[in-house]
Parts: structure tokens; sequence; C-alpha cells
């Protein structure tokens, strides 16, 4: 009986997403981001391989936009390739529409995989489903689905990859089989975005834990027991080593498509940085390399410091000595500090509070309360999902769980860790550059509200509670729905309400579990149905609704720009301007050259040239300026003529 109400409820949030395919079908792309998705996904339906043309790029640079990587006349798509060839049927149907609707629809197998990876753990399919509920209507995942880019896929093999691995670990006669099923997902994961790494790197490294039970600890320093709770068996080692085969065959194509690219076999690369504006961005200190090299030190350091506190922690002599030498080391290097304290900035950023950051590229009121991007709040994981900070009070009441809640945080963790090694880079760009939510985080977000929604369990819920929940959830919804984040009220709610409740939530919990009394377990109760009313809140009446409306913006000023526009033309402009009206790249013939990657020693002098070149080749010329600029044309022989003065359109012709 419980089994048919989960699935009942499942089959409802089923319909309701595929419902919502309509309203997401956009047309436009939104940042360069998209607009690189849209030019793979054509290019497979054209070519079968993700290449487009335009124009003489080997001549000029400024025809090699961000994010194009070009080999002899073709400029390839940079991202991973997955999305594009996963998306060009519904590209061939219904353009960028299609493709945006395809998007939202993989959050169907999304929730249908968190409630398949919940059940491995709950066994109990009411909590499996409240699992799915919550990822999707307390977590910024649907918001991932709202865009034209490769998250939701990523986040959705991960899940899948997840329940194959889960489903290996509890398999005797089938778990090299399962392993190497989960080894594939991982590996098409990566073909969609590389962020899948370290959630594979995870998994696969509790597939290789031994499947014995570690003997007991006499203390804490008993290395033996500690090396034997990991050191693998031949039967964990051989699991590992199917889910690894399995990558490496998904990887091999992908390889070879890099190679054409970027003449490099590295199936796990971007490509050279090839851009002017590599340098500005930190785009050229995006590999593991630069990363790891930069952060090695504080690395090195924080994690001998950790372990020399844990070894000492009963020894007050070692313990004083442990803390001398670690603040005696940390002093004696200004760049370990300095990069020390960007690390700690970063990881705090990615988990608890974006707005201690210096972000040029964002907005700082004037009362310094939150960063803003186009109006609205950054926020981290916890400001968007109060109820993860309960993660760290699962428990495993079996060997069983404890190695699925083990599967579910390992990689986890080991995503967040990644993250935070990004701080070798520019703020904005370390983070991802942050558009309401912490878009590299959400890989991480389904296997993190499993574990959080495993530690509810334990309480006494009734139906009352989850009334309370409906309400408070539907309140707070309608109190914070709206648009922008300027409001003081309304940014001390989301940035610092959210982390008050989550820890309120947090501590509650924790006086339950240590008394068990029944009006602490009561009181823990209701602050997590306020954590989790505050979590749909920000995501139904903040999120989804900034990034929809977003979206209709966007289609609205391409609809705008297009009409003025024919099936064959060519434009010039500023990113991030031009993305929208680029998205055109999608059903007609156009080059276009963007100014933001202008070389620097020849100034506009190819602008000049390819205004000859387009208009031999009977190609109308447009510029696209951004609004606040005024920019006559500076040679006496060439008018811009204005066609749309709201848009900043101008013909580009000769007198």
């Amino acid at each position: 009986m419980k089994r048919r109400i989960a699935l009942a409820l499942l089959a409802i949030l089923v319909v309701f997403i595929a419902a919502g395919a309509y309203r997401m079908a956009w047309n436009s792309a939104d940042v360069v981001d998209s607009r690189t998705e849209i030019e793979m996904i054509r290019g497979v339906a054209e070519h079968g391989l993700p290449y487009l043309y335009n124009g003489p790029v080997a001549r000029f640079h400024e025809l090699q936009a961000r994010w194009n990587i070009r080999q002899g006349d073709r400029v390839w798509g940079a991202y991973p390739p997955l999305l594009a060839y996963v998306a060009w049927p519904f590209f061939a149907i219904a353009n960028v529409a299609g493709v945006s609707s395809m998007i939202w629809l993989l959050l169907i197998p999304f929730v249908i995989g968190v409630y398949a990876l919940a059940d491995r753990l709950f066994r109990d399919p009411i909590w499996s489903v409240v699992a799915a509920y919550l990822a999707f209507f307390a977590t910024p995942i649907p918001a991932t689905a709202a865009n034209v880019n490769a998250f939701m896929l990523c986040e959705t093999l991960v899940v899948w990859m997840l329940y194959l691995t889960a489903r290996s670990l509890e398999s005797e006669r089938r778990g090299k089989l399962l392993a190497f099923g989960a080894g594939l997902l991982a590996g098409l994961a990566l073909g969609a975005h590389l962020l899948a790494l370290p959630m594979g790197v995870g998994a696969g490294i509790v597939l290789a834990r031994p499947d014995r039970e570690p003997r007991p600890m006499r203390d804490h320093r008993d290395w033996r027991a500690i090396v034997d709770a990991w050191r693998p068996t031949r039967a964990s080692m051989s699991r590992a080593a199917f889910m690894l085969a399995g990558t490496l065959l998904v990887l091999a194509p992908i390889a070879a498509l890099n190679d054409a690219r970027f003449h490099s076999m590295n199936p796990l690369s971007y490509g050279p940085c090839v851009w002017q504006s590599c340098a500005a961005t930190g785009i050229d200190r995006q590999s593991a390399g630069a990363m790891l090299a930069d952060s090695m030190p504080s690395v090195a350091w924080i994690a001998a410091t950790i372990v020399g506190l844990w070894y000492f922690q009963r020894d007050r002599l070692g313990l004083g000595v442990t803390i001398f030498l670690s603040l005696a080391t940390l002093l004696s290097s200004a760049a370990l500090i300095d990069h020390t304290w960007q690390l700690v900035k970063i990881a705090w950023a990615y988990v608890v509070d974006v707005s201690p950051l210096h972000v040029k590229e964002l907005d700082l009121p004037p009362d310094r309360v939150g960063l803003r991007f186009a109006d609205f709040l950054v926020r981290s994981p916890l400001q968007s999902t109060p109820l993860l900070l309960l993660v760290p009070f699962v428990r495993a009441e079996s060997a069983r769980e404890k190695r699925l809640i083990s599967l579910l945080a390992t990689p986890s963790v080991l995503l967040f860790l990644v993250c935070a090694l990004r701080a070798n880079e520019p703020p904005a760009y370390a983070l991802g550059f942050p558009y309401l939510y912490l878009r590299y985080t959400v890989p991480a977000v389904a296997p993190l509200v499993i574990l959080a929604t495993s530690s509810l369990r334990s309480l006494a819920w009734k139906r009352g509670h989850a009334y309370l929940i409906v309400v408070a959830a539907i309140g707070m919804t309608l109190a914070c729905h709206g648009r922008p984040d300027t409001a003081l009220w309304r940014r001390l709610v989301l940035l610092y309400g959210t982390l008050f409740v989550a820890i309120l939530a947090a501590w509650l919990l924790h006086r339950a579990r240590r008394f068990g009394d029944r009006r602490r377990i009561e009181h823990a109760t209701h602050a997590i149905a306020a954590a989790i009313a505050l979590g749909v809140a920000c995501t139904i009446g903040v999120t989804n609704p900034a990034m929809s409306g977003g979206r209709d913006l966007n289609d609205a000023r391409l609809a705008g720009v297009a009409k003025d526009l024919p099936d064959r033309f060519a434009i010039v402009g500023f990113s991030p301007e031009i993305d929208i009206p680029l998205s055109l790249r999608g059903s007609r013939d156009v080059e276009y050259m963007d100014l933001y990657e202008v070389d620097p020693q020849n100034g506009w002098k190819h602008f000049r040239s390819m205004i000859d070149i387009w208009t031999g080749e009977g190609r109308p010329v447009y510029a696209l300026w951004p609004k606040k600029i005024e920019i006559p044309s500076p040679w006496p022989e060439i008018e811009f003529r204005e066609i749309d003065s709201k848009e900043k359109v101008f013909l580009v012709e000769k007198r």
C-alpha cells in the first residue's frame, strides 16, 4: 500500500514536470555558454560533429569567439559533446525551443532516479518520494533545467550512476556488471560536464572499499584498524576496475573528438585557452594542474594541521606543539597566508555565504548586504536549501546503510573540495560566474538531499506536520515571490534568515537526539518544517521565477531583434549583448565577430576588413551595441544607421 501511494505521488510530480515543458520552450540563448551549446547542436544536426563555419577565422581572431576553437576553417565548440548529440533530434523538431523543452523534461528521469536511489537507502517508499519532492521543490536544480546547458543532463546521469553503484555494492552475482554500467553512466556524465569527475571518482573510491566489516578500533590512533577499513580486497578492486572500464569505454570516442578539436587526446579538457579574455577572466588557470599547483602548499598545511590535532586530541602537550608548529609555519610565509585565506574564503562561499567575497562583476548595494547579479542575490547551497545542514546528522542502522551513506557523501564532499580549489581564479570565475545559485555544486545536491532526508526519519512526524510544511511553504513563497532582490528585509531573509533557520534546526535536532524527550523532538520537528518551507520558498518563490523571467525577457529581446534581421546576415557586437541574437545561429545563416575578443594590436582594423568581405558576399552587416555606449562610425565612408533604438541595432553599410 505504501509503495502504491508513493508511486502515485511520484506520478503526480512527473505529470507536473511534463506539463511545464511547454512553458519552458524558450527560443533564446542567454549567455555565451548557451550560444556555444546551440552552435554545437546545430553542428551535430548538419555535420554529425559539433562544428560550424564563421567566415575566415584563420585571418581574424575576433571570429573565434569564446568557447570556440578553430581548426582550419571549422569552428568547434569547446564543451563536452554529449548534450549536442542528445539534443539534436529535439533541435530538428523545434529548434532552440525544442532543446529548451528537452532539458526541462530531463527532470523526469532525474526525480525518478532520486526516488530509486533514496529507496536503496531508506527501504521506505514514502520517505523516498519525500526526497524526490524535496530535490525538485526545495533546491536550485529546476533552475539548472531552465537554461540551454549540460548541467541538467550531467545531474541526471550522476544520480543514475550512483544508483547503479549502490546496486553493485548490494549484489553478489551481478556486482561487476552493475559496476560496469555505473562506469558507462559516469563516462556519459563526463561527456556532459566535467563536474561529473569528482562524483565519479568518489563513487569509484566507495566501490573499491572492502566488503568486510573492519575490526573495532582500540583507540582513535589505531592505524591498523584505519588501514583495514580502507584496504581493498580482490572483490572490491574488481568492481572498481569494471567501473573504470565502463568509463574509459565512453571516454575513448570523446578523446578522438578532442583530438580533432584540440589536437589533444585528453578527454577531460576544454582545449587550449586561445582568447583575448583568458588572463583577465582566469580561464587560463582552470586546468587541474594549475589549481593543484596554486593550492597544494595550503592544502598540505591544512591537512597536516588536521591530522596533528586529531592524533593528539587527548595529549595536551602534543596538541600544544601541533598548534605552535602549525601557526609558526603559516606565519613564516606571506604567500601561504594569502593562498590559505583565499582558499578558505572560496570554500566558505561554496557552502555558507558568498557575500564576504569581493566580486567586481557582481553588484554590492550601498548597505553592503548581499551580492547581486542582475538585481538578484547570489546565494550559497545552504542559503538556497537550509535543510542541507542536517546532512551531518545522518545515522546508519546497519553496515548496508553505512556503505550507502558513504556512497552519497564521498562524491559530494569531493566535489566541494574540488570547487574550493578553484581559488586560484578571480572570485567570479572561481564560483562559475554565479547567478542566483552556485551551479558548480548542483551535481552533489541530490545525494545531499537524500542524506538530509535520512536524518529526519528518526523524528515523530505526523500528518499535521505535513500540513504545517505545506501551509508555511505557500505562505513563505507568496511573501518571497517578486523581483528584484532590492528590499533590505528580503535580502536579510534570503541570506541570513535561511542560515539562522538551518542552524536552529540542526541544533534542535542534535538536542532531540541527545535527550530524546517529546518536547525537544517536537521543537526539532517544527524547526525542520520551517527549514523545508523556507527552501521551497527560495526555489518556487525566488530562484525559479527569476530564471523564468530572465528567459522570457531574453525571448522578448530576441523577437524584437529578429524581426529586423534577414535569413542571411552578419552581426558584430560585444558579449554579452551579442549572445541573445546569436541564438539565431540555430535557424539562420549567421556569421559574427565578438568585439569582446578584439585584437588589441589592430583595434577595429579587422572589423573594417570584415565589412568589405561580408558586403562583397552579399551579406548585410549589423552592429549591436551596449545600451549605455554611444559608438559612432570611426570611418567616414561607413555609416552606422540605427534600425532599432530600443535594442540599439545598427545597419552597417557604405555611404
